[in-house]
């Protein structure tokens, strides 16, 4: 696929340097290669240096604000997560995410653990919370629930050259039945 790719943006390119030269040789000046052309585009044109494996492997962060009916005073829970993962050679996943869970101006956070797999041909990878390396207790009968689920990468339209990773991740376990939307941003 990344042959393909690359075939496409050579034609491109080549495409674009032909044009460029019919301009330059028609308008500007009678001396010009087509060689020379060739050159001073392909310096300019830059072929993207990470692929969507290495783009997986950025920081990311995000943060929402959900309601929480009576549970605070002001009625709303902050939430906000950092995750780092790493692919191996076999597209297997480890990392860790941080979750920061802010009731009344007071945090609690956990640290889980992540495996998973990356999967080239879809681009997206799965990810599981497999365990806690810190986890503070939670007020109000509240407990943290594990997750997994499918995320994929997008181009962040807000801020040109980054990205977002968007999925469903769904908890699991007894009273873990929840589905969240997950837009995280590369930091």
């Amino acid at each position: 696929m990344q042959g393909d790719f690359f075939i496409k943006y050579l034609l491109h390119g080549i495409s674009a340097a032909v044009v460029f030269y019919t301009f330059i040789k028609t308008h500007c000046m009678k001396y010009v290669t087509l060689t020379g052309i060739m050159i001073l585009l392909f310096t300019a044109i830059h072929l993207p240096a990470q692929n969507v494996k290495e783009i997986f492997q950025y920081n990311w962060g995000g943060a929402s604000v959900q309601d929480g009916g009576s549970l605070t005073k002001d009625g709303k829970i902050y939430l906000s997560q950092k995750m780092k993962i790493y692919i191996d050679a076999d597209n297997k996943i480890s990392g860790k995410i941080t979750t920061v869970f802010t009731l009344d101006k007071v945090s609690y956070t956990r640290v889980a653990n992540i495996m998973g797999t990356y999967y080239p041909d879809s681009q997206e990878i799965y990810i599981d919370e497999k365990s806690y390396s810190r986890s503070d207790a939670l007020p109000h009968n509240l407990f943290w629930c594990p997750g997994r689920g499918y995320l994929k990468v997008y181009k962040n339209a807000d801020r040109p050259g980054h990205y977002l990773i968007k999925g469903t991740i769904r908890g699991y376990g007894s009273g873990c039945e929840t589905v969240n939307e997950w837009e995280l941003k590369d930091e």
